[in-house]
């Protein structure tokens, strides 16, 4: 499963995302080990017994309270016996960003980061008994939770204010008083899409029950705000000291101006151009490809049948109006000639591609670029199959 679509099925993914992804609740049912491969007993297993565990990596709720790490944790490492008498006697047990240790869960993470723009990370639940763990609650993000074994009993609410922070301008901590929207079991293959500020509680029902928790922290209107007015430092009225000890009239005229500053800089494109800001800034996630990408010489490793893929799961934002044509990736600022464009542009379907692939005559300004991108963790090299190696 690498898909959204793969998640939401049968509902279609143009649909799910139209009517409901942000604005509206809903459950999906789904065959019972639909999720199976994603996570299992066995894979918790496995991490619990060879991980070690810093900060808040795993941690055991009971009765909206946390346990202390010492009473199943020994240093870093599980202590069995305690961690199983304390799910025994109902606490729930929580492994944070479980993707970065199972593949298949990331690779699912990294197709959702490329169709949202934002880092997306995912919490394991694990429940036994009839403690909830948590009180009634709404989260700061959006999400998805993924039943993938046992069931759990869940209600739900609507929002009580739209869309809320943590640090709203309002109190955003009174409860809802009217009936839930949905009350029902989420068995496993199921689906439920919570979005921010949406109220919700989830009762375990005296047997083992595993769940996923997809974490996106969709990006907001104060997120966009927040990077344009970061822009307007190319404007000398914002840049200068407010005129608080001029007269009412100097104070307005300065006002007027940084509002023309700020009304020439708003255009048609900025949410493009937001979004090409957030991921030039994206970092990609671990993928060591060793011996090979510790030569000094990287490009002496690049040959014609070298497979090679973007790093992030993030598209090159690259403007033709220029040339040379300026883009960010991973941080760092590049430039490239115009010409050199439409090979770099073959990288944004997410796929890996040939050298060969980009260029049949041997390009030595493209082989430079590309070899400096995959120092600098832009792009990477990717085995070929068996099959591909003939």
């Amino acid at each position: 499963m690498k898909t959204l679509q793969d998640v939401v099925y049968p509902i279609a993914e143009d649909e799910f995302l139209r009517e409901y992804w942000t604005k509206k609740f809903i459950h999906i049912s789904g065959p019972q080990k639909k999720f199976s491969h994603l996570f299992s007993w066995d894979i918790l297993n496995s991490v619990l017994d060879q991980h070690r565990f810093e900060g808040k990596r795993l941690r055991l709720v009971k009765c909206g309270r946390q346990v202390e790490s010492e009473n199943f944790l020994r240093g870093l490492t599980v202590e069995s016996s305690k961690l199983t008498s304390e799910l025994a006697r109902g606490a729930t047990l929580i492994l944070n960003a479980c993707e970065e240790m199972y593949r298949p869960l990331r690779e699912l993470c990294v197709e959702l980061e490329r169709l949202f723009h934002v880092r997306v990370f995912v919490n394991l639940y694990a429940g036994w008994r009839t403690d909830n763990g948590f009180q009634i609650h709404w989260d700061t993000q959006d999400t998805l939770i993924l039943q993938i074994a046992g069931r759990k009993h869940w209600k739900v609410w609507a929002p009580t204010r739209k869309y809320p922070f943590r640090d709203d301008l309002v109190d955003t901590k009174i409860l809802p008083t009217e009936d839930p929207i949905w009350e029902g079991m989420l068995e496993g293959g199921g689906v439920l899409s919570l979005p921010r500020g949406w109220w919700h509680v989830a009762y375990p029902i005296d047997e083992p029950s595993l769940h996923l928790t997809v974490t996106i922290q969709n990006l907001n209107g104060l997120d966009f705000l927040h990077w344009f007015v970061n822009q307007m430092k190319a404007s000398e009225f914002v840049r200068m000291e407010m005129p608080i000890t001029e007269d009412p009239m100097q104070k307005r005229e300065w006002l007027d101006q940084v509002w023309k500053d700020l009304s020439n800089s708003w255009h048609a494109d900025l949410v493009e151009a937001y979004i090409a800001h957030v991921d030039g800034e994206a970092s990609s996630r671990p993928s060591m490809q060793l011996p090979q990408a510790a030569l000094d010489d990287v490009s002496q490793a690049l040959e014609p049948n070298t497979s090679l893929q973007l790093s992030a799961a993030r598209p090159l934002h690259l403007d033709r109006k220029e040339d040379p044509v300026r883009f960010k990736a991973a941080g760092i600022e590049w430039q490239t000639s115009a010409d050199l464009v439409p090979f770099l542009e073959l990288f944004n379907d997410g796929e890996p591609h040939r050298l060969s692939e980009l260029s049949q005559a041997a390009d030595y300004r493209l082989n430079a670029l590309v070899a400096a991108l995959v120092t600098k963790g832009v792009l990477r090299t990717v085995p070929l199959a068996p099959k591909e190696c003939l």
